[in-house]
């Protein structure tokens, strides 16, 4: 008898739970979640479909309510707080970029794979316990610290347009995409990050951008630092490279074929990608023995561009003249 009673007691109280009236202070919130429909793109189901959230038409939300959504779209619909938030504990993604945000307690949402909070006004950002996220985008923010250690199958990181001076990325193993510009970054450490495919760290402080272990890299956007070096010579995949104003001299891109094929077009339209606001005194390219035109220019009006081929030293001939001949493989100067 006193297990049944036990029984029914236990019942009672999930159902009480469950029933509980979510506190909710944010107008503006809690009528967008009050909008949501099968209709709006606001909440989703667990298949994917968007779905109505106050199911009782009780002008609530129920604790039992808010288990149902997957996730939620707030984009954009001036929200101060987003207190309540932690009730929705299945949410996976949480799109609430561009309100006014000052701070968003997330610690409940251990389920949580992607968040974009971008274009609020964060100051701190908690993600300790979102252990699953796989996707942040946190631009455009107020955030001096960001603490990434914990979220080690984070594959997409945005965190541009804040006031970081130090961003810790060892942790950080599977990260693919990765966008820090217009930070306070003084150094950047990315030897753990071997799968890093595209890289932008434009408008920072760095002296330093060590890429030897980022051998996947397929873009590089790094202008406006305080380079003096950069050594692409392991980043053979590299097919996209901006590095202006920086205090560079040298710049060798002739590990690169496919930044290589690219490079006429990148030198005659001013080299703003590459030269700008740097002090070049020599570039060396790798380019296809049949690109004659782009040899031609290169040879005449930009001597100061070290070429060789990719196509073994068999026929250098192209290389060494000004006029060269491809049908008759004859220099004719």
């Amino acid at each position: 008898m006193t297990k049944f009673y036990y029984s029914v007691f236990i019942l009672i109280a999930f159902i009480k739970v469950n029933a509980q009236t979510i506190t909710i202070p944010d107008v503006k919130f809690k009528r967008k979640l009050l909008e949501a429909n099968d209709t709006l793109r606001i909440a989703y189901g667990f298949d994917g479909k968007p779905i109505k959230i106050d199911l009782n038409n009780d002008e609530n939300i129920q604790v039992s309510e808010a288990l149902a959504v997957y996730k939620l779209e707030m984009r954009n619909s001036e929200i101060s707080s987003l207190e309540g938030i932690e009730n929705f504990k299945n949410l996976t993604i949480l799109y609430c970029d561009q309100n006014q945000l000052e701070d968003i307690d997330i610690k409940g949402l251990t389920k949580l794979k992607e968040l974009d909070c971008e274009r609020n006004k964060l100051t701190k950002l908690d993600i300790g316990n979102n252990a699953d996220l796989i996707g942040l985008d946190c631009s455009d923010n107020q955030l001096p610290i960001l603490d990434i250690s914990k979220n080690t199958v984070l594959t997409m990181l945005d965190c541009s347009n804040n006031k970081i001076s130090n961003l810790n990325t060892a942790k950080n193993v599977s990260l693919t995409r990765f966008w820090c510009n217009s930070n306070q970054l003084a150094g950047l450490d990315l030897s753990k990050n071997l799968h890093l495919n595209e890289l932008e760290c434009n408008k920072n402080q760095l002296t330093n951008l060590d890429l030897s272990k980022n051998v996947s890299l397929t873009r590089v956007f790094c202008c406006a630092n305080l380079l003096t070096a950069l050594d692409l010579s392991k980043n053979i995949e590299l097919s996209k490279l901006q590095c202006s104003s920086n205090k560079l001299k040298t710049l060798d891109i002739s590990s690169s074929k496919k930044i290589s094929s690219n490079i006429l077009s990148i030198i005659k339209n001013g080299v703003g990608s590459l030269e700008n606001n740097n002090d070049l005194a020599l570039i060396k390219i790798n380019i296809a023995i049949q690109k004659f035109d782009e040899i031609k220019y290169l040879k005449t009006e930009r001597p100061d561009v070290v070429i060789s081929t990719y196509e073994g030293s068999g026929n250098d001939l192209a290389v060494k003249c000004i006029n060269y001949n491809p049908t008759t493989n004859t220099c004719i100067n």
